[in-house]
């Protein structure tokens, strides 16, 4: 059935470990016992939204698939004015989705992460922040919309934003203070595609 988390800007709906010290929790101590794995939405999800929602220490489990908080597979929920933060490893997957995210902030805590993953699909990504990682964004196979979001401090030795075998359009980015402000490209291609000015590609 379909997922509805809408909060609001003053109300919050929030999403944590149940040891979160910042609600009442006794304080954040083995990762492995203390985060919570993910949420899932698959097909039947449909209409889903998160809207206004804070998600906090998730996204660890057993297995590359529960390292991810919010795994989306082949449904198109919106995801608007919502902070990610603290995860034990992705925050947000979307596989064969045309999902729309907006207003978001991601915020890493390691060298090791990548903050968003999209693989297949057509979702727009937009007006977000992603700070702080390894990677912020890697997308697959997919002609995803990434416009008008920014991207800081990433230590990724090849780039901030890692394209394999896809045809994404980028529009209005800003890139601070990362290891390389520039876009890698990797993969085969087998259909044209435009690349828009004032973009640093690698």
């Amino acid at each position: 059935g379909r997922f509805l988390a809408q909060g609001s800007s003053e109300k919050k709906i929030v999403f944590t470990s149940f040891y979160d010290p910042d609600y009442g929790g006794s304080g954040i101590t083995k990762v492995s016992e203390s985060y919570w794995q993910r949420i899932w939405l698959q097909e039947g999800s449909s209409e889903s939204k998160f809207d206004n929602c804070v998600f906090k220490y998730g996204g660890y489990g057993p297995g590359q698939s529960y390292s991810i908080a919010l795994l989306i597979e082949g449904v198109n929920p919106e995801i608007k004015d919502c902070l990610f933060e603290k995860m034990g490893g992705t925050s947000v997957k979307l596989i064969n989705s045309s999902s729309s995210i907006e207003n978001c902030s991601f915020q890493g805590q390691s060298y090791g992460q990548t903050l968003l993953e999209i693989e297949g699909g057509s979702p727009t990504v937009k007006n977000s922040t992603f700070k702080t990682g390894s990677l912020a964004l890697e997308i697959k196979e997919s002609s995803a919309s990434i416009e008008n979001n920014a991207f800081e401090d990433f230590q990724y030795d090849f780039g901030t934003i890692f394209v394999e075998s896809s045809y994404p359009s980028f529009q209005g980015n800003s890139f601070k203070n990362n290891k390389i402000n520039g876009i890698t490209l990797t993969g085969d291609l087998e259909k044209d595609w435009t690349i828009g000015p004032n973009q640093t590609f690698l």
